[in-house]
């Protein structure tokens, strides 16, 4: 990018961009799929890319929308790096990370819930292979 001129434009992006660019694009991470589902509810990815952050312990639809409508908030107010994310759900934190989250404001309600949905001591998070063509 730098070489096309467009240094300005990747210093605005913040290192998440930076990550996703070194990346090969037949390999995508299951939290850009939770991004995308965050923002988007018509973007619903394989669930299996989901479980991970919670979604496979949602009991029904609007456990599943609240649950997206968290993550929205998170993504939006970017109170949490992507890559933080994937690092807590891998290993098996996602809730205790969550929690550390300065201006956090969660009822007691909504933590009991991210508590319960959040324990997520399933397969690690996914990587997608993509392939293009054929």
């Amino acid at each position: 990018m730098d070489r096309k001129g467009l240094y300005q434009e990747r210093s605005v992006m913040g290192p998440d961009f930076e990550t996703v660019l070194s990346q090969s694009p037949r390999r995508i991470s299951s939290v850009w799929y939770l991004r995308a589902y965050a923002h988007c509810q018509d973007a619903v990815p394989d669930l299996r890319h989901l479980v991970p952050y919670g979604f496979g312990n949602t009991q029904d639809l609007k456990e599943m929308e609240r649950l997206r409508l968290f993550y929205c908030k998170l993504f939006k107010a970017e109170l949490i790096p992507s890559l933080e994310l994937l690092e807590a759900a891998n290993g098996g934190r996602l809730f205790e990370r969550i929690m550390k989250i300065p201006n956090l404001n969660a009822s007691k309600s909504d933590r009991r819930f991210l508590k319960r949905v959040m324990d997520t001591k399933q397969p690690r998070a996914t990587v997608r292979e993509t392939t293009y063509g054929n």
